[in-house]
C-alpha cells in the first residue's frame, strides 16, 4: 500500500473546535481491489462501529472490527479501513481530535 498524507480539513478542527464528531451510515464502496488508500494525518481518531465491519490496517498491524468495536488511531499513524466483502454496509460514530486537545483535556484526568 502506498502512503499519502492527508490533512483533516474540516472547519471544525481548529483551536475553537478541536473535536469533530461524525456519524456515518453508508455502503462502503471499496472492493478488495479498490480499498481505501493508506494515509495519515495529525488528528487522532476514535471509531465506534455500530454495525458492519471489516479490518483496520493501523501502523504495521491488521485489526478486525465488527459491531460494538472501538478503534483508536494515534495522530500520524498510517492507517486505512478495509471493508468486509460480504457486507459493506458500515454504521459508525467517529470522533477526531487534536493532540493538543488530548494533552489539555484528557490526560490531566489521569491525575
Amino acid at each position: 500500500m502506498r502512503l499519502s498524507k492527508i490533512a483533516l480539513s474540516a472547519p471544525e478542527m481548529n483551536s475553537k473546535f478541536p473535536v469533530l464528531i461524525q456519524e456515518r451510515d453508508e455502503l462502503n464502496v471499496f472492493s478488495s481491489s479498490q480499498n481505501q488508500q493508506l494515509h495519515c494525518h495529525q488528528a487522532w481518531e476514535l471509531h465506534f462501529f455500530i454495525s458492519g465491519g471489516g479490518k483496520y490496517f493501523i501502523g504495521s498491524r491488521l485489526y478486525p472490527v465488527k459491531a460494538r468495536s472501538l478503534a483508536l488511531i494515534a495522530g500520524g499513524k498510517p492507517h486505512c479501513f478495509l471493508s468486509n466483502p460480504a457486507n459493506r454496509h458500515v454504521q459508525k460514530v467517529s470522533i477526531y481530535f487534536s493532540h493538543a486537545f488530548l494533552i489539555r483535556n484528557i490526560l490531566p484526568l489521569q491525575r
